[in-house]
């Protein structure tokens, strides 16, 4: 199932914050999730170059907001999404295991954060138990354009 309505019609998600979609913690762990079908659109289009780098080191989040950022969690599925316009990273799931992202197209991220962003990633993976084998999965995305 890929999510989507009559006509591949997507629910859009516009964000010109932190991100479109933001959880997860220490505390909070995002555990059993599975977000798939959705169209996430950041502010890319409506930020000049002349901007970005006049807030390069201000740490506003207009210039550094995510896709889908996902701090810690376990058992966590991300498909069918459409992921653009993103300053920072398009998925981004850290301190987590068990994380599948596929069947994705994420397009033009990346081109306004002020650090070293990609536009999918699987970061700092830490494991909720003992067992061996793939845990961590990334397939079946196409992934452009994600450098200004």
């Amino acid at each position: 199932q890929d999510g989507t309505g009559v006509g591949g019609d997507r629910v859009l998600i516009k964000f010109d914050g932190p991100g479109g979609l933001v959880g997860g913690s220490v505390s909070k762990p995002v555990r059993d999730i599975e977000i798939y079908g959705l169209e996430i659109e950041g502010p890319n289009q409506d930020i000049t170059y002349g901007q970005a780098i006049a807030n390069r080191l201000g740490g506003s989040k207009y210039y550094s907001g995510r896709g889908i950022a996902i701090w810690k969690g376990e058992r966590i599925h991300l498909h069918h999404m459409l992921v653009h316009d993103t300053p920072a990273a398009g998925m981004r799931v850290d301190n987590s295991d068990y994380v599948v992202i596929e069947d994705s197209e994420v397009y033009r991220t990346t081109w306004w954060a002020n650090s070293a962003e990609s536009a999918v990633v699987i970061g700092q993976s830490k494991h909720v138990d003992e067992k061996k084998g793939i845990k961590m999965i990334l397939r079946n995305n196409k992934v452009y354009s994600n450098m200004y």
